[in-house]
């Protein structure tokens, strides 16, 4: 019975080294470097009524300012009537967009695998903004 456990234990210690081996790994990352001069701007996405919680035809809008301010708001896509207007701030850190708002915070992870460029909330991957180029 010994013997067993002893052969058990050096069978798992095997398999945890193989488990643990400095193997290569991937990294699916591309080597962009996400610059302020990229993100400031409008972003945005259509929003049509019965997509989540939208009840009405909208555009989802984020403004980037220099300087870290920001604006959200949506636009409604019938009556061009700007709600939901709020300012707040923004910042980057490791591909993620930080709009931080009076009452919340929202996280955008910034895709750069193609052009142009996205952001898709965190919480709701149904909101993937581009950016307007006017």
């Amino acid at each position: 019975m010994k013997k067993f456990i002893s052969l058990a234990l050096v069978i798992v210690m095997c398999l945890s080294f193989a488990s643990c081996s400095g193997g290569e790994t991937t990294n699916n990352t591309p080597n962009t470097q996400i610059t302020d001069e990229v993100l400031i701007g409008t972003w945005s996405c259509e929003r049509e009524p019965g997509q989540d919680n939208v009840t009405q035809a909208s555009v989802y809008t984020l403004e980037l300012y220099k300087g870290g301010s920001c604006y959200k708001y949506n636009l409604g896509k019938d009556n061009g009537n700007k709600y939901n207007n709020i300012s707040g701030t923004w910042s980057v850190d490791d591909d993620i967009l930080t709009i931080t708002l009076p009452k919340a915070s929202l996280g955008f992870v910034i895709d750069t695998s193609k052009t142009p460029y996205t952001l898709t909330q965190q919480i709701d991957n149904s909101i993937v903004l581009q950016k307007e180029y006017k």
